[in-house]
This record gives structure tokens, sequence and C-alpha cells, in this order.
């Protein structure tokens, strides 16, 4: 099946006193995403994904960045009882356009997200992504925790509580 995806991250400078957005990214991904035989390596679920990839921080001049790629997405679940489970998805991307706009992105975001979670089922959830740059030096660690709304409401609300947090390099295009 065909898919594609929109993302807007929004960089909020949370330490200086007037508590500016400093940036904003956006992101269109387009993919295919093919279920395969589950079973493998005693997994509940196995599926890859490819596709291509925009990002830009929708800017004009000095300040515009964008960047294209092209990606691959093995994903593999495993259910570790009836309630905990747990998925590794690394995305392995190349860069297809001539970087003008950021011609160091390889050195702050390598070539690989290694991304993966943990969760309870429809319940708490937590993600991570890692990544080296291609010279090793620069990296960058997120994590992501959620809960479904659904819980709290009793199916009321649909949505997720969600918090995320950022270390590291190359969080946005323009930085």
């Amino acid at each position: 099946m065909s898919i594609s995806t929109f993302t807007q991250t929004s960089y909020w400078d949370v330490e200086s006193e007037s508590k500016p957005f400093l940036d904003s990214d956006y992101q269109a991904d387009l993919f295919w995403h093919q279920g395969l035989r589950p079973g493998v390596f005693g997994s509940e679920g196995l599926a890859v994904e490819g596709g291509i990839g925009h990002a830009s921080n929708g800017r004009e001049g000095e300040a515009s960045r964008s960047l294209n790629v092209a990606f691959i997405r093995p994903i593999i679940r495993w259910d570790l009882d009836d309630t905990w489970w747990v998925r590794l998805s690394p995305r392995f991307h190349l860069y297809v356009d001539t970087l003008e706009e950021n011609p160091e992105i390889r050195r702050y975001r390598g070539f690989v997200n290694f991304d993966g979670a943990l969760g309870l089922r429809d319940g708490l959830a937590l993600a991570f992504r890692g990544r080296l740059g291609s010279e090793g030096d620069r990296g960058l660690l997120q994590t992501d925790l959620s809960y479904p709304l659904d819980e709290w409401t009793n199916g009321w609300l649909h949505g997720y509580v969600y918090v995320q947090g950022v270390w590291g390099w190359s969080e946005s295009l323009l930085d």
C-alpha cells in the first residue's frame, strides 16, 4: 500500500526569557509499506517501507533549507507478553540532491536513524531515535513518551498526550 505523511516540527527555546519558537521544519514522505510473513526471528510482525522524503523549513533567502532523501526501513515487532511489545525500525537514507543549502548535513545526520519503541498495548509507549553523523563526531538522541487519551476519557476524546525530548546535533534544518 502507498502512504503519504506530513509532519511539522517547531523548535521552542524554553530556556530563554521570552520563550520564542526558533524555527519550524516541514516534512512530507511518500512511501510504500509492505507487510511480510510473521515469524521471522520470532517476530509477531515484519514489514518493509521504502520511499522518498522532502524536508523544508519554508523560508526564503539565506535562511532557506531543504533536503530530499530516498529511504528504506525494515520494521520488526515482538510481543513480549499479552501487554508489552517492542519494535525496531532503522531507517537507512541517501541524500538525493546537491545539498547546496545544507553542505554539512551528512556530518550531522549521517545515513541511518536507529528507531525503536517499547509500549503497553493501548497504553504508555516510549520511542527513541538515535543517530551518528557520517564522521562519528556528531549525534542525536530523541525520546518520545505518549499515552492515548482514549484511556483517560473512556473513548470520548481521541489523540495522545505526547512529550518529546531531543539532545544533540541537527535537530532543525536551519541549525
